[in-house]
This record gives structure tokens, C-alpha cells and sequence, in this order.
């Protein structure tokens, strides 16, 4: 058995090892290609991050490959300089993060591996993770769908897309390249997010292009979306009760969707009980005279031929001088919600982050107090919050309800949509419409696209 990974095109491993040998052992020339490959391999799972190329390598992750993968790490940067390495690392809190150095070109080539053991561990390890033992204790049936031989992949047709549409961008095209040889190889991977509990699969990893590939049995593949998700899902947090402790576990409230995040909450203010503040403090804003920008802000989100992010869009070009497309838009709303440092924005968003603040504050003042009062402890809690009721709703309510009703519809997830065989969209689109109005309190905007 072999296994097929890729390396810069120009790099001669063959080459440069006989130039300058390894000073340590044991060595293994596969250990060494495996670790080169690691930082392309590890951006292709984690679709829109590392847009420098530098990835974060783990220690504990990589051991279980390579017991002295520090003195390979070494080799290749210290010796051999096939890798660039960031030089800030903080013990506990960072990882090192490298990345190719970029002498030696951004086109790749296909190479092979041949040690056996390690091909077994990079078939099995990654099942055996924790995050994935729980994807497949949770959700047994979606991670079955996504391994079944049923769902197929037109692995020509997706090569000759990214040949035609990004040949040119060899740091695009080479992701995609990866994502859809592991696909090819059956090399699905799937894993529960820690904070969101997101479900990651090969699918959510794909670039939106390359989906149209798949089918199911020969059927082709749709997906309902839920329009504006992150801030549609917000919506739950104007309804006071979902603060408080729930009287059973089936209870849509904070405690029953992350009970971490609840206790976290409650804990902000020593001696006090913040989640009855929370309830209090959300039912102040609600109540308020002056609170015209909730009823704007629930209409631009449910209501059919009104767009949130185009009415922030026009706004913010007007206020700003800028002339933005929706597709950004969303990003610099993402951003201002969130304030996450890896946010995909410009320099000028990030040098005038206060000034963005101000701006949302004056289009929606109670939404903003709101957002505001739930990361006064950690600006991350709104993000995770939010996440974890779009998995809740998608994972738990609404594709539990077709494994139970509908034991053999094919489903599958990708975050805010769920994807089905073009016979079902209209059944789909019509449960998730019930479920999402039931536990949100307000109609969702859902859009069917076709794969």
C-alpha cells in the first residue's frame, strides 16, 4: 500500500538530504515527507484560515506519527531551511506555526509514502481523536452518509474546475487539489468543534465551487440555506426566557444548548446570579421606549425581499466612502459582532474597529447593547453562543427529526444548511421552516440551491 501526499515541485528531498545528511536518528525519509506535507494538508481541512501559510503544528498531535518529530521540525528548519517559522511561540497558549519557504515555489508535485506504519496511523489516527469519537456517538447517521459508497465524487470533472478557474492562484489551487484527493482516497474526516460543536466533514472543509461535483446514488445534490444565519440566530436571545433555568432538559434554552456557556455567564459577576440579570437586563431592552431598531432588525432578517447585510451595505458605503459588495459586507458584520482576530478584513477595518462599533451602535443601539452585555467577560462568547444554537437546532432538532421520521432520506450538513437529494428540498425546506420558527420565535428566510 502506498499513500499519496504533495511537495513543492521544485524541492529535491534526494537531493538535499545527500547534501546535507541528517545529524540525528532514528530517520526516515516518509517521517521527513510526511512532516513537509503537514502545513499544506492542514490548511486544505481548514478551509479559509492561515491565509499567510503559516499553520500552528501541534506537538501532541504530531508525536503520534512521529515519535522525534522535534528533530525533524529542526531538520527542515534549521538545516535544510525547507521551512519558514514564525518567531513567536508561547508556552501553553501558542504553537509554532510553519509554513514552506517560499524559494521553492508554489507548484506541487504528487509523491508517495511507503512506510506501512505510518500509512496506518494516518488512516486511523484521526478516527480515534476525541472530537471525532464524539461526531460519530452523536450523529451516527450523518457521519454513515458521508462514508457511504453511495455518495459519489466526479473527481475529473472537480480537477479540470480548479485547472481552468485556479491555475493561477497556486495557493487556491493547491488547497482545493488536497481537498479533493482526500476525497478521492475516501480519506473523510469528521470531528466535533470544541466551543461551537460544529460538525466538520470533508463537505464543510470543500470549497463552495467543487460541492456540484458530488451526487448521491447517482442523484444529484441540493442545499437549503438559512439566509443570514449568524444573525438570524440571534434572534433566540430576545425572548428573556432562554436565560433562564430551563425546567427539563427539552426546554430550547441556554442551559440545555451549552451548559458551559451558562455557567460561564452566570459567573461574571461574583456573588451575584448573572443569568437573572441577563434575563432582566434583556428585558430592559426590550421594553425600552427607543427600541424601534429590534423591529428593523427582525424585519430585515424574516421578512422576504428585505436583506440585512445589503441594508448595512448601502449604509456603510454612505457613512464611510467606500463602496463594498455584499459578499464583504458580511465579513466586516462578522467582525464587528465577533471582534475575532483572524476576522478576513482589511487594514483599514482593523485600524478603525472603535469607529465600526459606533456605527453599528447608531443603526441598531438595543442589538448592540445586547451583543455588548453578553462578551462584557469574553468577546468570544457571542460567536460560540450563536454557533451553538445553529448546531443545536441544525444537528439536534431538525436532522434527529429525519432520522426518526425519515430513516433512509440521505442528509448531510454543512453548518447553517443542509444538503439533501433534489426530490426531498421541498420537504426539507418546509421542516426546517416548522422547527426553526418553533424554537426561534420567527420565520427563517431559507433559499434552495441546486449542486
Amino acid at each position: 500500500m502506498t499513500r499519496p501526499i504533495y511537495l513543492p515541485l521544485n524541492l529535491n528531498l534526494d537531493s538535499i538530504i545527500t547534501e546535507k545528511p541528517p545529524n540525528f536518528k532514528p530517520f526516515n525519509k516518509d517521517h521527513l515527507k510526511f512532516i513537509l506535507q503537514f502545513p499544506g494538508y492542514y490548511r486544505a481541512k481548514n478551509r479559509d484560515r492561515f491565509e499567510d501559510g503559516y499553520v500552528p503544528i501541534n506537538a501532541k498531535t504530531l508525536k503520534h506519527y512521529v515519535g522525534n518529530y522535534q528533530d525533524y521540525l529542526r531538520y527542515a528548519t534549521d538545516i535544510i531551511n525547507v521551512f519558514d517559522r514564525t518567531p513567536r511561540y508561547i508556552a501553553g497558549e501558542t504553537s509554532w506555526k510553519y509554513r514552506i519557504n517560499p524559494s521553492f515555489g508554489a507548484d506541487l508535485r504528487e509523491d508517495l509514502i511507503t512506510n506501512q506504519l505510518l500509512i496506518n496511523k494516518i488512516i486511523s489516527l484521526p478516527r480515534k481523536s476525541e472530537k471525532s469519537i464524539k461526531a460519530r456517538h452523536k450523529y451516527p447517521f450523518l457521519i454513515k452518509n458521508i462514508l457511504s459508497n453511495k455518495l459519489e465524487y466526479d473527481v475529473l470533472s472537480a480537477l479540470e474546475y480548479i485547472n481552468i478557474h485556479y491555475k493561477s492562484n497556486p495557493d487556491k489551487f493547491n488547497t482545493c487539489l488536497q481537498s479533493i484527493k482526500a476525497i478521492e482516497q475516501k480519506d473523510w474526516h469528521y470531528s466535533i468543534g470544541a466551543e461551537g460543536h460544529r460538525l466538520y466533514t470533508n463537505l464543510t472543509n470543500l470549497k463552495k465551487e467543487l460541492r456540484p461535483f458530488f451526487r448521491y446514488d447517482g442523484r444529484k445534490l441540493v442545499e437549503v440555506d438559512i439566509k443570514c444565519s449568524q444573525p438570524y440566530m440571534s434572534l433566540a436571545l430576545l425572548n428573556p426566557e432562554i436565560w433562564k433555568y430551563p425546567r427539563t432538559s427539552s426546554v430550547f434554552a441556554i442551559m440545555n444548548i451549552n451548559e458551559k456557556i451558562y455557567r460561564e455567564v452566570r459567573s461574571m459577576d461574583e456573588g451575584k446570579n448573572k443569568v437573572n440579570i441577563m434575563v432582566q437586563q434583556t428585558a430592559e431592552i426590550l421594553n425600552s421606549i427607543d427600541n424601534q431598531d429590534i423591529e428593523l432588525y427582525v424585519t430585515l432578517l424574516t421578512q422576504e425581499g428585505m436583506d440585512y447585510y445589503d441594508y448595512l451595505r448601502e449604509r456603510y458605503n454612505q457613512y464611510f466612502d467606500k463602496n463594498v459588495d455584499r459578499g464583504y459586507m458580511k465579513k466586516i458584520v462578522l467582525y464587528i459582532m465577533y471582534g475575532n482576530e483572524d476576522a478576513d478584513v482589511k487594514q483599514w477595518e482593523r485600524e478603525n474597529y472603535q469607529r465600526l462599533l459606533e456605527w453599528y451602535e447608531s443603526l441598531f443601539p438595543s442589538i448592540f447593547k445586547l451583543f455588548e452585555l453578553i462578551k462584557q467577560n469574553d468577546y468570544r462568547q457571542l460567536a460560540w453562543l450563536l454557533q451553538n444554537i445553529e448546531s443545536k437546532l441544525v444537528l439536534d432538532v431538525i436532522c434527529k427529526r429525519i432520522k426518526k421520521e425519515h430513516p433512509k432520506m440521505f442528509i448531510a450538513t454543512i453548518h447553517d444548511c443542509l444538503v439533501t437529494t433534489e426530490e426531498n428540498s421541498n420537504f426539507l425546506k418546509e421542516l426546517m421552516e416548522e422547527e426553526l420558527k418553533k424554537h426561534i420565535g420567527f420565520s427563517p428566510k431559507l433559499k434552495i440551491n441546486q449542486w
